[in-house]
């Protein structure tokens, strides 16, 4: 530690103070409050720097809280923990997050204690009890050593933390820009794939050239062990194009067969996610594989001699496809793609011969996007590592002066 820094516990420097929630049934603390009452939903709107709250309590409800002031370190120790803000307005909070007041001026700025915080998330993880519900009580909080320089270091820490975030910030909202415009450019190339096949088609239905569209079983199965059941798919094995299998869940042998005495699963076969957030995602079955389908999934059999599973897929996951099926899907709760809607997908077949071609063109093109796409993934990782290794270069006192 360099000469001059001092080794304290949080609670020696800080009065950390836990939030409250004024009781909901009692009008008298909400209706027509004024003074602002933070929750984690504030950074989701807003980021770390808290200027305001979506909701605010009366001051009838004040008189049960603590009041934070202005310069408030919040971090949260329940739930998603670690996540911490800095308040730039006097606030109260709920109990899901700690309030963080500095003791004494002059001794540490609230900006270094904030950027001290957003380096604990690891550590609170590690020191939450192993109930239910992750928790770290204020005790343990306490305990939490932190190595503070003279004040104008802190001042000189925080300025280049300021400089140098901010141009990760940009570096990385450019390769975030750049990750979203590859994947806009794959699925473009992919509508205009089967909007110009360069054929004299005419259009038919997704029923007309499958032997086979059907869904999984509704009822919720009693499950088993992995080493006496058969794996049993869900929507959220469908992912990217890919039948993804892993994270399943088992079903008997005897439910097995049942659910498969008629439409078995087989290689070659579709996989269409029909409910949740992510429905509309195809892939296909891509080897001998036994295993049963949950209703979020549609089992979809081409008929061979006309149809290629790996254009269906294709075709199925372009913006073509994906906009009937959010036009097809119940307009609220969750969103289902009823069977029916799927099996009157329109769709237009070239011959077999030109769908290969139209496979190959596509899956070439997916492996050059999907190389840019790893390019921007990996500057992105490395932006955030970056960050990392400048706040625990700066709070072990191995951050350069120059």
């Amino acid at each position: 530690m360099r000469k001059g820094w001092e080794i304290k516990k949080l609670g020696e420097v800080c009065e950390i103070v836990n939030g409250s929630t004024p009781l909901r049934s009692n009008n008298e603390f909400w209706d027509n409050g004024t003074f602002p009452w933070f929750t984690i939903d504030d950074i989701r709107e807003q980021g770390r720097i808290i200027r305001f709250t979506r909701q605010h309590v009366t001051n009838s409800a004040l008189q049960r809280l603590r009041v934070l002031p202005k310069n408030s370190v919040l971090i949260c120790c329940t739930a998603s923990i670690g996540e911490c803000a800095l308040t730039e307005i006097p606030l109260t909070t709920n109990q899901q997050f700690n309030g963080l007041i500095v003791k004494k001026e002059g001794v540490l700025l609230a900006t270094y204690l904030y950027h001290f915080c957003s380096t604990l998330k690891e550590q609170l993880s590690r020191l939450s009890g192993k109930t239910t519900i992750d928790f770290i009580p204020i005790s343990r909080l306490k305990e939490i050593v932190i190595a503070i320089p003279p004040i104008i270091e802190q001042q000189r820490i925080v300025t280049t933390f300021d400089q140098a975030f901010s141009a990760i910030a940009k570096a990385k909202a450019n390769a975030e820009r750049n990750l979203q415009n590859a994947k806009e450019l794959f699925e473009s190339y992919l509508k205009s794939m089967f909007e110009n096949t360069g054929e004299e088609m005419d259009e038919t239905t997704l029923f007309d050239v499958c032997d086979l569209i059907t869904c999984g079983v509704a009822a919720t199965p009693k499950y088993v062990d992995e080493n006496e059941g058969i794996p049993f798919l869900s929507a959220q094995n469908v992912r990217n194009g890919e039948v993804v299998l892993e994270n399943y869940k088992y079903i008997s042998q005897r439910f097995h067969q049942e659910l498969t005495k008629k439409n078995k699963p087989a290689k070659g076969d579709i996989l269409y996610s029909r409910v949740g957030s992510k429905f509309g995602e195809a892939g296909v079955v891509e080897c001998e594989f036994e295993f049963s389908v949950y209703v979020s999934l549609t089992l979809i059999k081409p008929k061979p001699d006309i149809l290629n599973s790996y254009y269906l897929k294709h075709y199925l996951n372009s913006p073509i496809v994906k906009s009937i099926a959010i036009r097809s899907i119940s307009s609220s709760g969750v969103p289902n793609l009823n069977v029916k809607d799927v099996r009157r997908f329109p769709i237009r077949l070239p011959s077999i011969f030109k769908q290969g071609k139209i496979v190959s063109q596509i899956e070439a093109f997916s492996v050059k996007t999907k190389k840019l796409e790893s390019i921007y993934q990996q500057k992105i990782v490395d932006l955030e590592e970056l960050k990392k290794s400048i706040l625990q270069k700066a709070f072990s006192g191995q951050l350069s002066e120059s």
